[in-house]
């Protein structure tokens, strides 16, 4: 039987990460935290990075060709860096990291960056596009691993109405749901 493991993650959207001291800000903060993960979105960064801090903490960002709208990336902590299987970046909003800790389910980090509700009713492929290649990506996750879906969705679930057959959608929802939210909530069931 294996023992349980304590992971702290999290999800941050940095609204740009292209100068130096911002990063170097990123990995202070995660430390401070004690975070073990953080998927990171709107890195607006254009080149690649894996660099691995002093304190032990690994920052890897994806390169962006749309610079203005997109990038993620991972903060991973000591405890985790040892134990990455594989990274892959699906496009400039979607990149993945799996962990095979020992005597332990696998577990498959999605780091996401949907597109805002403004981009989405400029170009509404767009949104279509990015939960048509998540949808796609989360389905060919295997089953056996747990599964952390990080981001920033730019969306609105909204309150629960009497007509919402949604069983993703808890009771303490409030506001108004946006187009984006239902798309999230599509995705969600």
């Amino acid at each position: 039987m294996s023992k349980s493991v304590f992971l702290r993650l999290g999800s941050f959207n940095v609204r740009g990460l292209n100068k130096q001291f911002k990063r170097d800000q990123l990995i202070r903060d995660a430390c401070s935290y004690h975070a073990d993960f953080i998927g990171v979105q709107e890195t607006r960064f254009t080149d690649e990075i894996d660099e691995i801090y002093s304190n032990g903490y690994r920052l890897i960002l994806q390169g962006s060709n749309d610079a203005k709208y997109s990038g993620t990336g991972f903060v991973i902590g000591p405890k985790l860096t040892p134990y990455i299987n594989s990274m892959k970046i699906h496009s400039d909003r979607i990149s993945s990291v799996e962990f095979r800790l020992p005597r332990q389910t696998p577990l498959t980090c999605l780091c996401t960056y949907a597109p805002t509700l403004i981009r989405s009713k400029e170009r509404p492929q767009v949104r279509k596009d990015f939960y048509e290649l998540l949808t796609k990506i989360y389905d060919e996750i295997p089953k056996r691993h747990n599964v952390v879906l990080c981001g920033d969705f730019n969306a609105k679930v909204g309150k629960i109405t009497e007509t919402d057959n949604y069983s993703c959608l808890g009771r303490w929802s409030k506001g108004v749901r946006n187009e984006n939210g239902e798309f999230f909530l599509e995705f969600c069931e």
